[in-house]
């Protein structure tokens, strides 16, 4: 959806003219209000599906959550979590701009931006292959090292085709660190609490991180001259953040992850693939984000 959007936007504003100096992005935002209308239209007519009760009393309920956050690995997952959400929406914010700025015709910015969701798709078909084949610790570093990169090699200034093609790091970090992060919460959680756990890790990036990341974003290019600045500091943030997981994430099962029913990296690749089908729905709201 998010690839055939962008595609369909870059040939709107270019039959439209939207490349001429001057010009407006308004051929976006229509063609996003159109779509809000259509797809509103259509969620009216799903079928209501409430949640399904399991007897826990709210108060247990958070207890269990509580917790499982006292285990050292899921905390360090949603903290990093959380700090590597104030870069995301630098993806969104600067880089279309600075790619403008480097002579890439403005129309085909959105079909650009798409590369990253080519890579995800790659990144979500090996997914499973990488939990098994180096667990989840090394998974999920490959993630953060891929936005790391992502912001590093832009702030060389590197060429405009660089520029462009390291769009698909992207896809990268969001493969093997979201939708990977997810798996492991989901195998960590109780059954009872595995919704709750997913809903406080969008809380903490798509929710807190995405509003902070994007006031921070508005900042930088409002008090920033140059992109060295701009683009140093969602480098130093991935920095800490990668090195801040790398010691304190230990990737070891237990009482409590056996609880929920065994780790990633102990699923066999169809047990993994089959639990990323079960996870569609949440997977495909955190996509729309992302």
């Amino acid at each position: 959806g998010w690839i055939v959007a962008g595609w369909v936007v870059s040939l709107v504003m270019a039959a439209t003219g939207a490349n001429q100096v001057g010009s407006s992005a308004r051929e976006a935002f229509l063609v996003a209000s159109l779509l809000s209308v259509v797809f509103t239209a259509f969620s009216l007519t799903l079928p209501n599906t409430p949640p399904l009760a399991y007897g826990a009393s709210s108060r247990g309920s958070a207890i269990e959550l509580l917790t499982l956050l006292r285990n050292r690995d899921v905390r360090t997952f949603l903290v990093t979590s959380f700090g590597v959400s104030l870069t995301t929406p630098l993806v969104y914010q600067i880089i279309p701009g600075h790619l403008q700025a480097r002579g890439l015709p403005k129309a085909w910015i959105p079909t650009a931006m798409t590369l990253g969701q080519w890579s995800e798709i790659a990144a979500l078909v090996l997914l499973p292959w990488l939990l098994r084949r180096f667990g989840t610790k090394t998974t999920l570093i490959v993630g953060i090292m891929a936005w790391l990169t992502r912001f590093l090699s832009l702030l060389a200034r590197p060429s405009l085709a660089i520029a462009v093609g390291g769009g698909v790091l992207h896809g990268i970090g969001f493969g093997c660190w979201s939708v990977g992060g997810q798996i492991f919460l989901d195998r960590c959680a109780p059954v009872r609490q595995r919704a709750s756990v997913q809903g406080l890790f969008v809380v903490l990036t798509l929710g807190l991180g995405s509003l902070l990341g994007n006031v921070m974003a508005g900042e930088l290019i409002t008090r920033s001259s140059s992109d060295v600045l701009v683009f140093l500091v969602p480098c130093v943030i991935d920095g800490v953040m990668l090195a801040y997981f790398a010691i304190g994430f230990r990737s070891r099962m237990s009482a409590l992850q056996r609880t929920g029913s065994g780790s990633a990296e102990n699923l066999p690749e169809s047990g993994v693939a089959r639990e990323m089908v079960r996870c569609a729905p949440e997977l495909v709201m955190k996509s729309a984000g992302g």
